[in-house]
């Protein structure tokens, strides 16, 4: 399977970090440009790590609110409070709304 567009948008900067438990994590840096489609693709990607997007209106139905307003309010990790801000993917299945068919 081919990667993702997105994906050029990393480049290698040659350094490496240790973890806590002594791993080496390569560092990449995110390039990235004003490319609509490829930026529309990468949100689908980045958002159905949360919901589906084949379930999401039928998740949000009877909250009133917006695709935007449901995913940010009660489905992605806060920004401020812990632990939304060291989350970076959660299971689809942590969102009770948003279960994987």
């Amino acid at each position: 399977m081919a990667s993702p567009p997105h994906i050029s948008w990393l480049k290698d900067t040659g350094q490496t970090l240790s973890t806590a438990s002594g791993e080496k994590v390569q560092i990449l840096e995110f390039n990235h440009t004003s490319d609509k489609t490829i930026l529309s693709g990468w949100a689908k990607h980045f958002r159905e790590h949360y919901c589906l997007d084949l379930v999401l209106d039928e998740a949000r139905e009877g909250t009133g609110l917006s695709r935007k307003d449901y995913l940010t309010q009660l489905v992605f990790p806060d920004k401020a409070a812990a632990p939304g801000p060291s989350t970076r993917v959660l299971p689809r299945a942590r969102s009770p709304r948003c279960l994987e068919t």
